[in-house]
Formats: structure tokens, sequence, C-alpha cells
């Protein structure tokens, strides 16, 4: 066991603290998508304002901030080239936005399904696309989009067109398809002939980045020479040779995200799994991310990279927003540009790396926050993520940092089958799904906790949403004598009923990667025509093990969830009635899989609350007001229109 936490912990005093309001958890991002033109004169970003999101717009001249435009669908923001238009993406266009003085905004094309566009930095103003050439998806285009209306085919395929890459001329340089459920790179001669350079296997990425005169950088997490298979940057030349160029200094962490310059060469590249951090890809950028590092401890950084200087994001993993700062690699000086939320202050409850060692001898890792207080009698409540292909990692948690206010240590693993740690220990699940591995590596990490001298053993709960409340379920029935309640958000009870569901029904084509759904969930051992498996995790899951469970569980549900059919929450509940179990099961008949309404979120903060309190002697949450208590009673009323054992 690994512990990775300030030994300071482990010699607080009990300290009375104010518990911050539910209401302090609420509050929105009301800024995104901050961008930097290339040439590091301008920034643009996103704005809420009240129904409406408007676009602003500031030259860094000293000039003061103008609205550039006052609603906007859009979600993302980026500069051409040139700079002079604002590209505004919304799910289903891009729109070009005049910056430069000069007229002619307008649509610059709709996007469909599957599409995938992004700036061409070969090019003044324009975009590439990819996208299939009808509904059907029997071929696939890659296109040139320019401002003004020129529009390019660079390539057709009857495959699917996963990446590409552009020589400095604008012409397709690298392609790649997806052939077999594999992804296959092609090198593109000035002929347009294609010539093929490397095969990654099934759930492996190999994706174009950046071409540099004829070499490709490519973003892999290849088993070859590492046998993590950590995502990271690697130079293939024309004949497939390839060459490591960046990979996580710590050796634990895939690749989080790439920081490109104006040309598309990436220059910083991220890490976010375990301790967040920035490198330089090139040694002339050494010394300005070195200062950053050194000016930023414990943040998490993302650089966009500009002519003049850098336009720099940091989140704190207790802070709910982001800060901007604009910095001069050459002179090393730092400015603030923007703080969304000044006024209010941080939770101070900093999120800290915690590795610990599986039964098997696999190393796992995750992360704890640590309120103060005597840390071996405080309460501990373990939050399971979702997914389960997505991972917790060092930044701003609502839900964990909301518990660690109340006065309990949160315990957020990544248990194998995780992302974000490299391509073997994403595969090690190896379909383990249900009272098996990948649950045993979340209760191991608990124990090695509780060994640890962190939390009290006889308070500890477990909490999570969609696959972590299915997570929670499986903890509360099968290791009762470690967990003292449940508290499950939008959870499967039974995976591979669920797995099936969604495949039946169009939520599967949101969710397929570069391969359909029913394809990966098989490469990763989680076949859905494999009855024998599938009556496994069946065998193993909550609702066929109703009778075992002797703790409390609360359930929140959506009666129009997409993702976690509604019909096997009910009968788990319906089961739980008959066998004289003690569950809650509150649903409100309008929500989906993600709660979006802030009297919704906030009714799940307290209602959790409350579950803490009542099983693991935490304090007592403050009453609902009246509305909220109403939402609750219209829950519980949908509940049992839809339960039958209500009936």
């Amino acid at each position: 066991m690994k512990l990775l936490i300030p030994m300071a912990f482990c010699c607080l005093t009990s300290t009375a603290l104010a518990m911050p309001p539910r209401s302090e958890f609420l509050a929105r991002a009301q800024v995104s998508a901050v961008t930097m033109s290339p040439d590091g004169e301008s920034v643009a970003w996103l704005a809420e304002e009240g129904p409406r999101r408007a676009v602003w717009l500031r030259k860094l001249d000293g000039s003061a901030p103008r609205r550039a435009m006052a609603h906007t669908p859009a979600r993302e923001l980026s500069f051409t080239r040139d700079g002079r238009w604002l590209l505004l993406a919304a799910p289903t266009q891009v729109f070009a936005l005049a910056v430069g003085g000069q007229g002619g905004s307008g649509l610059l094309t709709q996007l469909a399904e599957r599409s995938e566009w992004r700036v061409d930095f070969s090019q003044d103003a324009a975009i590439t696309l990819i996208a299939p050439s009808d509904r059907s998806a029997q071929r696939w285009q890659l296109q040139r989009f320019a401002v003004g209306g020129r529009t390019e085919l660079l390539h057709s395929n009857s495959h699917r067109i996963s990446g590409y890459a552009l020589a400095a001329n604008g012409q397709l340089r690298w392609l790649q398809r997806v052939e077999d459920r594999a992804l296959v790179l092609y090198r593109v001669d000035a002929e347009r002939s294609m010539h093929r350079v490397l095969r990654c296997g099934e759930l492996l990425r190999c994706s174009p980045v950046f071409d540099n005169a004829g070499e490709l950088i490519l973003r892999s997490n290849s088993t070859d020479g590492d046998a993590l298979g950590l995502a990271r940057l690697v130079r293939v030349d024309g004949d497939g040779k390839i060459e490591p160029l960046a990979r996580d200094p710590r050796g634990e962490a895939d690749i989080d995200f790439v920081s490109v310059d104006a040309t598309g060469r990436p220059r910083v590249a991220g890490y976010r799994s375990t301790v967040a951090q920035i490198a330089a890809i090139e040694p002339r950028d050494r010394r300005a991310v070195l200062y950053l590092q050194r000016a930023f401890p414990g943040s998490a950084l993302r650089p966009q990279i500009a002519a003049a200087r850098w336009l720099i994001e940091e989140r704190q993993s207790a802070r709910a927003f982001a800060r901007w700062h604009l910095f001069d690699p050459k002179t090393l000086r730092i400015s603030p540009l923007m703080d969304e939320r000044s006024d209010a202050s941080p939770m101070r409850l900093l999120k800290q790396p915690y590795a610990w060692t599986a039964s098997d001898g696999m190393r796992l890792h995750g992360f704890l926050t640590v309120p103060a207080g005597e840390t071996r009698l405080l309460p501990l409540v373990v939050v399971a993520h979702g997914g389960p292909w997505s991972h917790w990692q060092p930044t701003y948690n609502g839900l964990a940092q909301f518990i660690a206010s109340r006065g309990a240590v949160v315990f957020e693993p990544n248990h194998r089958g995780s992302t974000g740690h490299g391509h073997a220990y994403m595969t090690a699940a190896n379909g383990d799904y249900g009272n098996g591995r990948v649950q045993r590596d979340i209760d191991e990490g608990v124990r090695s906790v509780l060994e640890g001298g962190i939390g009290d053993p006889a308070r500890v709960a477990i909490v999570g949403a969609s696959f972590g409340g299915y997570a929670a379920l499986l903890g509360v029935t099968f290791a009762p004598e470690l967990y003292r309640a449940a508290v499950a958000f939008v959870p499967p009870p039974d995976f591979a009923w669920t797995l099936k569901w969604v495949l039946r029904n169009a939520e599967s084509t949101n969710l397929d990667s570069v391969v359909p759904m029913a394809d990966w969930l098989q490469m990763l051992k989680l076949d859905v025509r494999d009855e024998v498996h599938m009556a496994r995790l069946r065998g193993q899951s909550p609702l066929a093990n109703i009778h075992r469970l002797t703790r409390p569980v609360l359930i929140v549900a959506g009666g129009s969830d997409e993702r976690v059919g509604i019909a096997g929450i009910i009968e788990y509940a319906a089961r739980a009635r008959l066998a004289d179990k003690d569950v809650t099961v509150l649903i409100d008949h309008d929500a989906g899989h993600r709660q979006r309404d802030d009297v919704a979120r906030e009714a799940s903060l307290y209602l959790l609350e409350e579950m803490l309190h009542r099983h693991l002697k935490m304090p007592m949450p403050e009453p609902p007001a009246p509305h909220l208590r109403n939402y609750i009673d219209t829950m519980r009323a949908a509940k049992s229109e839809l339960d039958p054992a209500e009936k």
C-alpha cells in the first residue's frame, strides 16, 4: 500500500467548520470555450446570460471586452488561422463570425450525426470535416469548407474515416480508416495513391496529430515497447518506423490533451490521470513549462499557444471554476485575465492521489479528499465513477467536495477497466463486471484506505451514478461487513440486461466510438451474444441477489432515462418490497440519465446528505425549502405510479 497524501493528514485534530450551503454546489460555470487568436492579440469566450448564451471578444491592447453576438447556440469557439473569423460550433452547425472588421458572417456548414470538424491550419480561413455522406453511413467523406463558400472534397471512402493529417500546402498526407474493427493508417502521395503504413489492433488507437514534412506525429496507445499501453505521442516515418516523442514522465497516465500552436504543431502535452502536469514536447518550451508548473503547483493547466503569448487555463481540485491567465514565454510574465468566481471562497479540500495493490498484484490508482479532523474517526464515503470506461482525475468533483464538506473522507477509486491509465489497465477487467474482479478492486481499495488509518471502519458508505450506482448496489449486496449504506443515482440493477437494452435503442449510436458499440463491447469481453457470460453477469447482479441485501439503499432514477431503462429499477424496487428490504426508490418521471434541473440536483444532494446522516452519523442536513420538499414528494408519487408493488 502506497499512500501519496501529506503526512500532516495523519495528525489533524477535530476542527469545527461551518458547512457551506447546498446552493454553493449548484452554481454552474458562466464562462466557457475561452480561446485565443493565433496572433495572441485577442481572446473570445461564451458567457451564459440568463436564458441566452453570448459571444464576447476582447482585444488585449487594453480595450474593454465587447459583446460580439448576443445569442448563439454554440458550445465551442475557435479562431481561423488568420484570426479574422471566429468559428462558432453548435451540435448541428458551424457559423463563421467576422471579427476582423470585414463583413460576411454566416453559416459555414451543417453538421450531421457523427461529424468531426477542426480548424484547417493549412488555410487562412477554413475547416476540415469528417462526416458520413448520408444517413446510412455507407460512405464517409473528408471535406474542406472555406469561409466564403468554397468546398473541396479531400477524400471519400466506404470505410469510416477516423483520422487524417494534412501537408503544409493543404493536401491530404495521412489517412486513417476503420477496417475490420481496427484502425489502419495510410500515407497518401501527391497523386492521391494510398500506401498502408501500420495497423492498430482492436481497442488500440493511433490518431494522426500533425504532419512534420512527411513524418507523422501520432497519438498512440500501442503496447509495442510499452507494456502498459499508455497513450503517448510518437513519430512515424513513411515506412511505418515508430520513434517515441512524448510520454507521461511518471509512467502512470495517458496523455489527456495536446496543445498545438498556430500551425497545428504539438508543443505541450498534458496528463491528468494521477497528478496534473504538463510537459514540453520540444526543447524550446521546457523553460516556460517548468516555470508554469512552479507558478501553479498542484493546478491542472491547459495552455493555448499563440504567436505573441500563451493563454493558460487553470483548474484546481478544490475550486469549481477555472481561472485564465496570460503568459509571455520569453519574459515568463504571468498576468491574470479572467476569474469567473472571484467572489466565491474555495473549499480548500485538496484532492490527493492514492495508490494501492490489488490482491492479484495489480497496481491501482485513485484519489482521496480528507477534511479536517482525526482521520481514523472520520466517516469514509466511496464515490465510484460511471462508465465504466471513464476515470476520476485530479480536478474538481462537485459531489466529492460536497461530501467532504460535510466531514467525510472521500475515496474516488479508478478500478481496472477505467480509462486514463493505459490500454492494459482498461482491458484488465476482462469482462468481469459483476461481483468479480472490478468490484473487488473497489473493495480492496477501501480496505487499504482503512488499514492506513484513514476513516472509521464502522462508518463507510458507497455512492455512485450510472455504473457507479451499480457498483454501489454491488457493494452493499456482497460486502455488507464493509459498507453500511449505498446511494445509487440512475443505476442499472442488472448490467447485462442494461447492455442489451441500450443496444436495442438509438442511444447505442450516441455511444458508438470508431466502431459500433456492440463490437467494442465484444472486444472488451462483454459480448451480449455470449449467453453464458451474460447469464453469469445476471446471476451476480444486485437484482438477482436482492435476498442477500441487509443494508439500506437509496436509488434516485429518471423515468425517461435513455441509458438505464426504468423498468429494471422498478423491478428492483418491487423485489425489494416483496423481500421486505430497506430500499427507497425515488423517480423523476421526466428526467433522463443526467440531472440538468437545479431543483433536481439539490434534491439529490439533500437526499444523499439525509442518508449519510441516518446511517453514518454525519451532520443533519439543512431542512429542504418548500419547493424542494414538493419536488421530492412528486418523485415519491411518480415511483408509486410506476411500481407494481405499490398497486
